[in-house]
């Protein structure tokens, strides 16, 4: 979650901007608070920032593209663990902040204890196709959909997705 994070505050600041990183918390709870001085999310798009194909305007210069599914990853993985996150900012242009909570897991206990309810079955049994030119987010992604019981395979670009797609006879 917070590779994913930092990556995008990377990504959107400009060169030699800083990027604030802040952990505090509780004895049940870590927040982690990440603020950067990138192209800030404009108000109307702040609420859906975390929905699956959802990208903040990409009429900034810093904007790279991308398939907007880094962010629903991010909110995916807290909810496995119990937690939360939410993303602020006072719109376009103006600092941008994601702040993470989760729960602290003490020992005879397992991560996501706190949040069991609204964990996904570890039933599942889908074959996907996972195609992102980011090898870190293919694999991390064909990773955690196996944990569930899923059976993927990654491709590193566009052109090998659909080679792979066809070769397997799947549509």
């Amino acid at each position: 979650m917070l590779v994913n994070l930092f990556t995008n505050a990377a990504k959107y600041s400009e060169r030699g901007g800083r990027i604030q990183l802040t952990v505090g918390g509780s004895a049940s709870t870590v927040v982690v608070s990440m603020k950067d001085p990138r192209i800030g999310i404009a108000s109307d798009q702040v609420d859906h920032i975390f929905d699956v194909l959802t990208q903040v305007n990409q009429s900034s210069e810093k904007a790279q593209g991308g398939f907007g599914i880094g962010l629903t990853l991010v909110k995916r993985r807290e909810e496995l663990h119990g937690g939360t996150v939410e993303a602020r900012s006072e719109g376009a242009g103006a600092e941008s902040e994601f702040v993470v909570q989760l729960p602290v897991v003490s020992e005879g206990s397992e991560p996501g204890e706190a949040n069991v309810d609204q964990a996904p079955s570890a039933t599942s049994s889908l074959r996907i196709l996972i195609v992102d030119d980011n090898r870190d987010g293919a694999d991390s992604l064909a990773m955690m959909l196996r944990i569930v019981g899923n059976e993927t395979r990654p491709s590193y670009d566009g052109q090998a997705g659909v080679d792979e797609l066809n070769s397997s006879g799947q549509r």
